[in-house]
């Protein structure tokens, strides 16, 4: 179906579609997966379908199943899952499977949850409790003959992190999470925000908590970005990046990759304001060669990656070569760099030009940091050989 014939159909149902509750989500998933559609989107406790469907209007392509616990909205979410292409599923969603207690709340329905409610925001407090059935993720997702999900909308009500924990191992595969959270309860057994951060950042999210507004009890969404390829150049990256920001001038950051740039929006999304270069192919083992490739975008780099190079002396050659490329307090990260060569590229870089650089030499998974050093920024960035400010 066509956005157009889309519009029509919404227009025609009476929904209003306003991206009211998931643009964000949906600009983080278009950031992640640049120019394709997810293939399968989760969207947990929808209430009325309406945030499922405003993903199917941003991703047609997608398989988008929904679920919802409440009897009230059954037959609602069912004519609508029908109209949208939508896989619809009325059960609740923890860390069990079992029958469960289901507290529906009057006046603000959405607020309804498998946790009894102290005092739910914009309802009477009057609520009636039901059983549901309640289903693990990945059982649901067993039977269904699915083997991974690349993003997940919830909207538990308190229970975020039972229904994380029923994903079990299809968790790892999941990029993008749009969760709420809040720091104080107002159910009973309500989580612990504290404590579903923690299990996120265990399992390798990047986390961004947008307070929503106006809400008595500080609630908010947690946009959870599963950590990527360049993850670890980017944390060490931006820990000189930011620092040289405070003292050097704000301008467009110039960013090279050297080898396959899997994902050019992602690293744009560390780096503010920032042009992303790519080499996928270089010449190593031809001093001019590399100078040539390097020159030819006529920039100075504040940041060259390589991820491709494996030969010591390829590094080498790169090494020196990418000196008068790199701004001043720019840095070279050379990654995939064996152990044992580690002594030896502190003496061979040191003895070639000893003034131009400090070293890192053990970040994280073998790379070795080159910082392009002169007195006035230098000194703020290393307290000592091997730490950054």
């Amino acid at each position: 179906m066509n956005q157009d014939k889309f519009k029509t159909l919404l227009l025609e149902k009476g929904v209003n579609l306003q991206y009211i509750l998931t643009e964000n989500f949906v600009k983080s998933i278009k950031r992640e997966f640049v120019d394709k559609d997810p293939e399968v989107i989760l969207d947990i406790g929808s209430r009325d379908l309406e945030q499922s469907i405003e993903l199917r209007y941003s991703f047609p392509n997608s398989r988008i199943i929904a679920f919802e616990p409440n009897p009230n909205q059954h037959k609602l979410c069912l004519e609508r899952s029908k109209l949208f292409d939508i896989d619809f599923i009325g059960c609740a969603i923890s860390d069990e499977e079992n029958t469960v207690d289901f507290w529906v709340v009057d006046f603000n329905e959405g607020g309804s949850s498998l946790l009894k409610p102290i005092d739910v925001p914009w309802s009477t407090n009057i609520s009636t409790k039901t059983s549901v059935p309640c289903r693990r993720i990945d059982n649901v997702l067993r039977e269904l003959n699915i083997d991974k999900v690349d993003c997940a909308w919830i909207d538990v009500q308190g229970l975020e992190l039972k229904a994380l924990m029923g994903f079990g191992s299809y968790l790892k595969d999941v990029k993008v999470i749009q969760t709420e959270a809040s720091p104080n309860p107002y159910y009973e057994g309500h989580v612990d925000m504290n404590d579903l951060q923690r299990f996120l950042i265990e399992n390798d999210f990047e986390l961004d908590f947008i307070p929503a507004r106006c809400h008595p009890y500080k609630e908010g969404d947690l946009m959870c970005i599963k950590k990527g390829y360049y993850h670890n150049f980017t944390s060490l990256a931006n820990k000189v990046y930011n620092n040289t920001k405070k003292l050097n001038r704000i301008r467009t950051s110039n960013v090279l990759v050297i080898g396959k740039c899997h994902n050019t929006e992602y690293l744009k999304r560390y780096f503010e304001n920032s042009i992303i270069y790519n080499i996928e192919d270089l010449n190593f083992k031809d001093e001019t060669s590399i100078d040539e490739s390097l020159e030819q975008f006529n920039v100075y780099f504040d940041i060259i990656l390589d991820v491709s190079s494996k030969d010591y002396w390829d590094q080498i050659r790169l090494i020196r070569n990418s000196t008068r490329h790199l701004s001043v307090g720019g840095i070279l990260i050379i990654e995939n760099i064996l152990n044992e060569y580690l002594e030896r590229y502190a003496f061979d870089i040191w003895e070639y030009r000893h003034n131009e650089y400090f070293f890192e030499e053990n970040f994280e998974d073998n790379s070795l940091v080159l910082v392009r050093n002169n007195l006035k920024y230098g000194k703020n960035w290393i307290k000592s050989r091997n730490s950054f400010n």
